[in-house]
């Protein structure tokens, strides 16, 4: 997630600096403190938190700052009418460039805080954030903004790489969630990835009889025969996944029709 993101990042470079400039200046003296909170009452801004300066290196802190700079527009904008030592103000176009660009990385943000949790696992989430993230950049692949739009293409480039790297290690714990199980990983994939999703589909299954096949031997009473399995109660979070649901449905009906 992280090279995806520099990705997004690369588009902005300039808009990013001038923003991380800017909240610099605001925190670099008390007076210049005490100025800004006189224009954020002048201005109307009714937001408690101020903009944090971000670590370049993180790039969860650069989406916090900008995500939360872009609500001070205004601010910073009267701060230049005002102060004539100011002078990294982000251009129209810059803050227009760091809003989409928050509105595309907070998927990504979102997902670093789900699988980054030590108090529960997390492993058979992975598949549920990144396809949140898989389809947020798809759709940004055709946004009018022609810079968001090859930034988002960029990013799929990458996403694509990755993925065939390790959606084995992403797929399995989604099986082995008895909530879902293979039927549901198949489907997806099929959906998503066309063609290719079934190739995806197939290595997964030949990779859970494998699995089965060495575990099982070790356990003398176990049965040799790997079954894939289908589940009707599916997490409601949104209804993320409501073409799945869709899915299970029209199944229903036509067992039901043929019975």
């Amino acid at each position: 997630m992280n090279l995806i993101v520099k990705e997004g990042f690369k588009i902005i470079d300039t808009a990013t600096t001038h923003i991380r400039e800017s909240v610099k200046y605001f925190r670099s003296s008390q007076a210049h403190r005490q100025r800004f909170e006189e224009i954020i009452v002048q201005v109307g801004i009714s937001c408690n938190k101020r903009p944090p300066l971000d670590i370049p290196t993180r790039w969860n802190s650069t989406y916090l700052m900008l995500e939360c700079s872009v609500q001070y527009r205004t601010a910073f904008e009267a701060l230049d009418s005002q102060d004539l030592s100011y002078v990294d103000i982000p251009s129209v176009d810059e803050w227009k460039m760091a809003d989409l660009l928050c509105k595309i990385l907070k998927p990504f943000y979102d997902a670093t805080n789900v699988i980054s949790s030590s108090l529960y696992p997390t492993a058979h989430l992975y598949y549920h954030v990144l396809w949140t993230i898989k389809e947020k950049i798809e759709k940004e692949s055709s946004n009018e903004d022609y810079s968001i739009a090859a930034m988002a293409v960029k990013m799929q480039e990458k996403f694509q790489k990755y993925w065939d790297l390790s959606f084995l290690q992403i797929c399995v714990p989604v099986v082995l969630d008895p909530r879902f199980k293979f039927n549901f990983i198949a489907f997806g994939l099929e959906a998503g990835f066309g063609n290719k999703g079934h190739s995806y589909a197939a290595k997964v299954k030949s990779t859970l009889e494998d699995l089965f096949v060495a575990y099982s031997s070790q356990t003398p009473d176990s049965s040799n025969n790997f079954e894939s399995q289908s589940n009707d109660e599916v997490i409601d979070e949104n209804d993320p996944w409501a073409d799945w649901e869709q899915h299970l449905t029209t199944q229903k009906r036509v067992q039901r029709k043929m019975s």
